[in-house]
C-alpha cells in the first residue's frame, strides 16, 4: 500500500480541487538533461513564493493539456522514479542555500508518478524586492498572453548577464546537451554581486 505523505489529497491534486492551478505543474516524462533543470528553476520560484502562493507541486510523469492533467498518467518506471529522486536531493544540496522540496512517489491507475512539493521558505535569495518588482511586471502582461515564469525567467538572466564571469556559478558543473548541442544547464551569480549590481544601479 502506498502511503502519501503530501498534505493534500493526491486526486484532488491532480484535479487542481484544494489547490490553485498555478500552483501545480505537470511534467510527462523524466530526462535529467531536460526536466531536471526545468523542475530545478520551478522549485526555486515555489520556494521563493515571489507570487504568494505558499509554494507548489510538481508532478513528474502526467502531461499537461490546456493547463489540467492529461489522464490517465504516462506514468514512470520504478527506476526513473528512483533516478529522478536521487538526481533531485543531489541537485537541490548546491542550491544557495540548499532546499530540500518533499518528494513523494504515488501511484495512479497502476502506474507510477512522482510528486515533488516546494513548500515555500522564511529564506530568500539576492532581491529583497524582486517579489514587488516580479509581480508589477507580470501585471503588465496577461497570462495568457505569456508564462509568468517565463517572465521570471527573463528577469534572472538580465540580472545574471550583468554579473562577471569569474562570479558565476554553474548547476550541473558538467552538463549533458540538446539536440541543438545547447548545454542543459542553470547559471547564476552569487548573492552578493546581485546585490551590489541592483545597488549600484539604483544609485
Amino acid at each position: 500500500m502506498n502511503i502519501s505523505i503530501l498534505p493534500i489529497n493526491f486526486d484532488d491534486l491532480l484535479h487542481c480541487r484544494g489547490v490553485e492551478s498555478e500552483r501545480v505543474e505537470f511534467k510527462a516524462s523524466w530526462n535529467p538533461a531536460t526536466t531536471g533543470p526545468q523542475v530545478l528553476r520551478t522549485i526555486c520560484a515555489f520556494a521563493n513564493d515571489y507570487h504568494n502562493l505558499n509554494g507548489g507541486y510538481v508532478v513528474v510523469g502526467v502531461e499537461e493539456r490546456d493547463g489540467r492533467a492529461a489522464l490517465p498518467p504516462v506514468g514512470l518506471s520504478a527506476e526513473q522514479v528512483d533516478a529522478a529522486q536521487k538526481w533531485i536531493h543531489g541537485n537541490c544540496n548546491h542550491l544557495d542555500p540548499p532546499y530540500q522540496p518533499i518528494l513523494s512517489p504515488e501511484r495512479l491507475d497502476d502506474r507510477l508518478v512522482l510528486v515533488l512539493w516546494a513548500p515555500a521558505s522564511d529564506l530568500r535569495w539576492g532581491w529583497p524586492e524582486a517579489g514587488n518588482a516580479l509581480k508589477e511586471i507580470c501585471g503588465l502582461f496577461p497570462r495568457k498572453c505569456v508564462a509568468h515564469d517565463d517572465i521570471t525567467d527573463a528577469i534572472v538572466a538580465a540580472v545574471t548577464a550583468r554579473a562577471k564571469a569569474n562570479s558565476l556559478s554553474h548547476l550541473p558543473t558538467e552538463p549533458q546537451h540538446d539536440s541543438e548541442g545547447l548545454p542543459m544547464q542553470m547559471i547564476r551569480a552569487a548573492r552578493e554581486t546581485i546585490r551590489f549590481r541592483l545597488a549600484t544601479s539604483e544609485t
